[in-house]
């Protein structure tokens, strides 16, 4: 979609800009970071989010260098078109353009899940080329609302209640993935495009309600805004609050994994000093076992039934072994050991 007139920069007192702008800041260093040290990689679909994100950190010096990742889930024309889109906001605001690319149609598994993690890998290239250290994706608070949404329904603890994070190592690059919209909505993404007389680029694939996330922005989110307009910021708040809960027992898993015994791969721990514990701490406790014992790979998805399986058989007055098995991790559980190989 061409846009009618000359795109124009933010003011940087726009209510909008201030609270990305700051919340940039805060993730990329805070105070003991210059915004010269913290010049930022954007990532860019060409959509109003990530588009708002480029206005706003298009104000402050140096400016962002803007990227897109085209992948190949898309047409090929409907892909190129959103890079041009994204080409032509930087061109328009005299902003360095890089570009991407990532293949994962042939990849098996989730599609969507194989997609992020070649688009944040091609997004560190770029970055790493340019030599920049941060990284900021357009996720504002609606994405965390419904996010939260879709892990409450699959019956999520504090981890997954948790939600996007606001800042995350990316992966073992050195660099930080920063996403400083969450402060913002997606009206408020759109306010900002269209006080700027940016015309943003529509993704077809968000109207599909086939897909859970789709179906809770089309359903779902109009009607909680009726009832609590505030809905997407409290979300904000509520997931940080559970980011909090979930250090405190990753925390407390980390001290149990401290008393553990490892021998030749095997980790064993004396039963007596896990059966009082919440069956949520054990639940972490299985995370950090599994990066532990199987060389760094992560078990970050643990079931419901596979934990409440494991604490009962923790927590029983059986004597006799039981053999459990998580993601290629296998457990025995003795009168007095529990072992992990």
């Amino acid at each position: 979609m061409p846009n009618a007139g000359p795109v124009q920069l933010p003011s940087r007192k726009d209510p909008v800009v201030r609270r990305v702008v700051g919340r940039w800041r805060t993730l990329a260093g805070g105070t003991a970071v210059r915004d010269s040290d913290r010049r930022t990689l954007v990532a860019c679909s060409g959509g109003a989010d990530s588009s708002a994100l480029v206005l706003a950190l298009a104000t402050v010096a140096p400016a962002p260098v803007v990227a897109h990742v085209v992948h190949d889930l898309r047409p090929p024309a409907e892909a190129r078109a959103d890079r041009d889109r994204a080409a032509e906001l930087a061109r328009a605001l005299g902003l360095e353009f890089v570009e991407g690319e990532a293949r994962v149609a042939s990849a098996g598994g989730n599609a969507e899940a194989n997609a992020r993690r070649a688009r944040e890998r091609a997004l560190a290239d770029l970055a790493s080329a340019c030599g920049l250290r941060f990284v900021a994706t357009g996720h504002h608070a609606d994405d965390q609302l419904e996010t939260v949404l879709m892990r409450l329904l699959r019956g999520a603890g504090p981890r997954g209640l948790s939600g996007i994070r606001p800042a995350r190592a990316l992966g073992g690059t050195g660099l930080v993935l920063v996403r400083p919209m969450l402060v913002a909505t997606r009206e408020e993404a759109r306010e900002l495009c269209r006080r700027c007389g940016w015309a943003w680029a529509e993704d077809g694939t968000n109207r599909d309600e086939s897909r859970l996330r789709a179906a809770l922005r089309a359903r779902v989110l109009p009607a909680l805004a009726s009832v609590e307009p505030e809905a997407a910021h409290r979300a904000v708040r509520a997931a940080s609050v559970q980011a909090s809960a979930h250090a405190a027992l990753v925390a407390r898993a980390s001290a149990l994994l401290d008393s553990a015994r490892l021998e030749g791969g095997r980790l064993s721990f004396a039963r007596s000093a896990l059966r009082g514990e919440p069956a949520a701490v054990l639940g972490e406790l299985l995370v950090l076992v599994h990066h532990t014992v199987r060389g760094g790979h992560r078990l970050d998805r643990v079931g419901e039934r596979a934990i409440s399986s494991w604490v009962r058989a923790v927590r029983s007055g059986e004597g006799s072994p039981k053999t459990l098995c998580f993601g290629g991790l296998r457990c025995e559980v003795r009168a007095d050991l529990v072992i992990f190989e």
